[in-house]
């Protein structure tokens, strides 16, 4: 079955707005389980196999658009934890908006593997 990312950010935010701030969804890709995403209130986490500042690595790949965003941690050759806030583009976005796209371009843009796969497995803690 196809993921939707709609549905998986809308599940964030009902425990956002239940005060579970710890909540993690985490995607996982089926045939690479190097490929997930985690998502928390206000943050992504993404495995990260390069060796030079997130800062530096991933402006190119244009996967924030006007999304303001700054790294809260990261080991080189294993996670970087982004903190997202918001869109700064001419027709802002409301953050569910926002984060379903960043969901969208961190899944298709940064590891390649299209939302409708059906590759994706979801996963809540």
């Amino acid at each position: 079955m196809a993921l939707d990312p709609t549905l998986v950010v809308g599940r964030l935010f009902e425990e956002l707005a239940a005060e579970n701030f710890d909540f993690t969804i985490t995607l996982t890709d089926g045939e690479d389980p190097d490929r997930w995403v985690q998502l928390r209130a206000g943050s992504i986490n993404i495995p990260y196999p390069y060796g030079d500042p997130p800062q530096e690595t991933l402006p190119p790949m244009d996967l924030f658009g006007t999304v303001t965003w700054s790294v809260d941690s990261w080991e080189p050759g294993r996670y970087a934890t982004i903190d997202w806030g918001v869109d700064t583009g001419p027709a802002r976005e409301d953050e569910r908006r926002v984060l379903t796209r960043l969901l969208t371009r961190m899944l298709e843009g940064y590891h390649g593997v299209p939302v409708d796969s059906g590759r994706w497995t979801v996963e809540e803690e």
